[in-house]
């Protein structure tokens, strides 16, 4: 394994058998998001969607204190001085949360302290989201003079509905862990000393699962987050089959009549 701290911005990338985790290291800064770590995280996702071992990724910050705190704004009167450069942040951001959305494997955003920003667009992008009881969420765009695309807000809303949405964002306040719950940004909440076994414990349970199954339900969801079942129907239907037609499923049933663990390899 890699160590988890980086004495520069960057993203970890480390492995414990079936489960990746990418990790979000720019501690000086609270793990604000700097261009290359958009970049690296971009590659990182698409070498281990390919990765025929990994069922499941987790996403989190390093340290303790936060998940992401945003963009880094240190870099911001360079890189949006021009119009130039504000197209290509904007494109930059926009497929990086493109390609984690897209992820094809279940993705758990592990929200290990504070979720603002650049954080709350990332987090929205993950499958299952946990944190804990003294993390603070908040979009401050409205705070900051800047301009949150149609990506980032249709996420929100996906989650928050629209109601929460514009209160979120007009108002540019953060909120605790308790609130974030309500409006089902985070699916629960731990004490800070638990997150990391439960997210582990959730991870190993989805890990144990076939992940035929899981690819299946991932592409459902997926359709009907963007309203594209109708286009989807025949992608869906072949994954579908070839659940039923894999060795998995009959190992699944015999595992059931067994009254044992089933024992899944992805065939």
């Amino acid at each position: 394994m890699t160590s988890l701290a980086s004495a520069t911005p960057d993203v970890i990338c480390t492995v414990e058998g079936c489960v990746a985790t990418l990790t979000l290291s720019n501690p000086a800064r609270r793990n604000a998001v700097t261009l290359a770590m958009w970049q690296r995280l971009r590659q990182l996702l698409e070498e281990l969607a390919s990765h025929p071992a990994i069922r499941l990724l987790i996403l989190t910050g390093a340290g303790t204190r936060s998940f992401v705190s945003g963009a880094d704004i240190s870099e911001f009167e360079s890189q949006l001085a021009s119009q130039e450069g504000q197209t290509a942040f904007s494109e930059n951001t926009r497929d990086v949360l493109a390609t984690l959305q897209n992820f094809p494997k279940p993705v758990i955003g592990k929200l290990n302290g504070d979720c603002i920003g650049g954080g709350m667009a990332l987090a929205m992008c993950c499958d299952l989201r946990y944190t804990t009881s003294t993390a603070s969420f908040g979009i401050p765009a409205g705070r900051l003079g800047l301009g949150y695309g149609l990506t980032g807000v249709k996420n929100l809303v996906a989650v928050t509905g629209i109601a929460g949405a514009a209160e979120i964002l007009f108002t540019a306040s953060n909120f605790d862990a308790e609130t974030a719950h309500h409006w089902g940004i985070v699916h629960r909440v731990f004490p800070p000393e638990n997150l990391t076994a439960e997210v582990e414990a959730i991870a190993q349970r989805i890990a144990s699962n076939a992940p035929l199954t899981l690819a299946a339900a991932k592409k459902a969801l997926r359709a009907i987050a963007l309203d594209e079942q109708e286009g989807a129907a025949v992608e869906l239907q072949a994954a579908v089959r070839a659940c039923f037609a894999s060795t998995d499923f009959r190992e699944g049933v015999r595992a059931f009549k067994e009254k044992r663990a089933p024992i899944f390899r992805g065939l």
